[in-house]
């Protein structure tokens, strides 16, 4: 069955089986398909036939996963809104977008929000109770601008922010048959499908990776276990209540359990570890097994890519897990990988550094490039040795950091500023940033910068700190001088 098949046969289990769970509550079936028909009703009174697309301001709660889920059985198309920025950047994003309808907490319906929908005429659809899956229609904004309809039917598919592996974060809309990968994706285990544990997402639903855990672990094992964010204490809670045989960790968990020194007794159901958000030190993860006994199964991929494009496998393990540490894997079966001079495109030989290119069978033909500088040896090992955009990965996050200048730069107290990231024990980077203020600026102070920037950008590409200098630091010839600025963070 193709992916979605699986997700529709799922959604008709039995009323009373787990669909999601979310701290402590328990959604069944029969709950998730009675919030589809309130959604749908809601949508139909609306004026929002089923050939619309709906927006969705994301968060790891019950009523979104019932919003998701119905969308996509009724062959909705669905748009996620990040909701990890201000109410200004979610409000840019609703006019930009100019949908029919949308849906969120009611914490995410800012009056910014509220009136950036009232400007382009989208339909407002409000989740009033943080675990509860009753909508209601938000009054100040229930009136559809038509002229924002489709008169023709178009493709079912699924809209993504890009995390900025091939570039500046941009808004890909995936045909649903695309998601076919997903389920591969998720195979990387050498796991037969069947019942499987559900899985533990505290991943943001807005973004490829937490869509994938998501779907992924409702075709698989027929339900999820969400968290809104994740906590330390609570994952483990979660871990204990569902005993999971294979849980998902960034480094920055695992750097987190091992710190913390969390009793190998509270993981006693995990088999497996696996991950792949960003680069796993390989001297990481030989402390982690060594001390719970779990094998880490690392991987590499991209919204883009629609999931995993190389992971290793319990079977490379077994083969080459000491001669290939801090490797990422082999490409899946089906997709190529090379690796490109970045200036000529033309192909590196094996053992050279490049610009890593997948091709995707489910894209086409065409060569997807990343801003991954990589090796790949004689034996199909891919070992990534860094960025060519000099992105920041924040505890798995990517942060680009022209993001954080064109912002400071929008401040009328900004004459000149850079970014650049710093090595941080716990989150692997944090983003830190220099400024040069414009004449008779001398009155703004670092926490006024800082505010202004939580106006413009999402909560992990906030810096962990802005210097303000006199000059900004640079090298021979006038460019930004990020090993300079990188001293600046490391010498406090």
């Amino acid at each position: 069955m193709n992916f979605r098949d699986r997700f529709s046969e799922k959604m008709r289990q039995p009323d009373d089986a787990l669909a999601i769970s979310f701290e402590g509550r328990e959604t069944t079936w029969r709950e998730i398909r009675d919030a589809g028909i309130q959604l749908d009703s809601l949508l139909s009174q609306s004026g929002v036939d089923r050939m619309q697309t709906v927006g969705v301001l994301s968060r790891n709660r019950p009523g979104q996963a019932a919003v998701i889920s119905n969308l996509i059985d009724t062959g909705r198309c669905l748009s996620i809104i990040y909701t990890m920025q201000s109410a200004e950047g979610i409000a840019r994003d609703i006019e930009k977008l100019r949908l029919p309808a949308i849906v969120g907490s009611a914490e995410d319906w800012s009056p910014e929000a509220i009136a950036a929908a009232r400007n382009v005429g989208s339909v407002g659809l409000c989740l009033p109770r943080r675990e509860e899956l009753e909508l209601e229609l938000v009054p100040e904004i229930s009136k559809l601008n038509n002229d924002l309809l489709y008169t023709k039917s178009q493709p079912q598919s699924l809209g993504l922010l890009s995390s900025g592996t091939t570039g500046k974060p941009k808004r890909i809309d995936f045909p649903l048959s695309v998601l076919d990968r997903l389920i591969e994706s998720m195979s990387v285990a050498d796991t037969p499908l069947g019942n499987l544990p559900l899985e533990i997402n505290f991943h943001p639903l807005s973004g490829m990776g937490g869509m994938m855990l998501f779907l992924g672990s409702i075709c698989r094992a027929g339900a999820v276990c969400l968290l809104e964010r994740y906590r330390l204490g609570s994952w483990l809670e979660a871990i204990e209540q569902h005993r999971p045989s294979t849980i998902v960790m960034p480094a920055a968990v695992i750097r987190d359990v091992l710190d913390e020194e969390i009793s190998p007794e509270r993981l006693r159901s995990v088999t497996m570890v696996w991950g792949g958000s960003a680069p796993l030190d390989p001297d990481l993860q030989d402390r982690f097994e060594e001390i719970y006994d779990i094998p880490i199964i690392w991987g590499y991929g991209a919204t883009e890519f629609a999931g995993t494009a190389a992971s290793w496998t319990p079977a490379l393990r077994e083969q080459f897990g000491k001669s290939k540490r801090g490797s990422v894997g082999r490409p899946f079966a089906g997709i190529s990988v090379r690796l490109v001079d970045p200036e000529t495109g033309v192909e590196k030989r094996r053992g050279e550094e490049g610009l890593l290119e997948a091709k995707v069978p489910a894209f086409g033909e065409k060569w997807i490039r990343t801003t991954d500088v990589a090796v790949m040896d004689e034996d199909d090992f891919i070992f990534l040795k860094g960025r060519a955009d000099q992105a920041i990965i924040r505890g798995g996050f990517k942060v680009l950091p022209e993001s954080i200048t064109d912002a400071l730069l929008d401040h009328p107290a900004v004459k000149d500023a850079m970014a650049g990231g710093i090595d941080d024990r716990r989150l692997g980077q944090v983003p830190i940033a220099a400024v040069e203020l414009a004449k008779g600026s001398e009155y703004v102070t670092e926490e006024n910068l800082l505010a202004f920037l939580r106006t413009k950008l999402v909560s992990y590409a906030i810096p962990a700190a802005i210097y303000i200098l006199p000059s900004l630091p640079r090298t021979g010839n006038m460019k930004a001088n990020i090993a300079a600025l990188a001293e600046l963070g490391t010498c406090e």
